[in-house]
């Protein structure tokens, strides 16, 4: 780990994220200069299941974001939505 993440993580240890979420928080503390985004289709795993309240084996929409400051990696985040969750995008 960098010195810079380092010393980022030890600042997070004294936030209790009532006033803003981790996300914001990071973004303020670490901005990132590039992001990937993946969507696909993958099915509910017990955990996974149990954890969104849906049937194991169900269809989820997925998301994995990972962001990054110049060559070093920010953040990692698998994001699953319930069956049927939908997702617009208007450009």
């Amino acid at each position: 780990i960098s010195s810079a993440a380092s010393d980022v993580y030890k600042r997070q240890e004294y936030e209790d994220f009532k006033a803003i979420s981790p996300n914001e928080w990071l973004i303020n503390e670490v901005p990132f200069t590039e992001a990937k985004l993946t969507f696909s289709a993958t099915t509910a795993t017990s955990d996974i299941a149990e954890l969104i309240s849906c049937q194991e084996g169900a269809s989820l929409f997925t998301t994995e974001r990972t962001t990054w400051l110049s060559d070093v990696p920010v953040t990692y985040v698998q994001l699953y939505f319930q069956p049927g969750y939908q997702m617009t995008s208007r450009l």
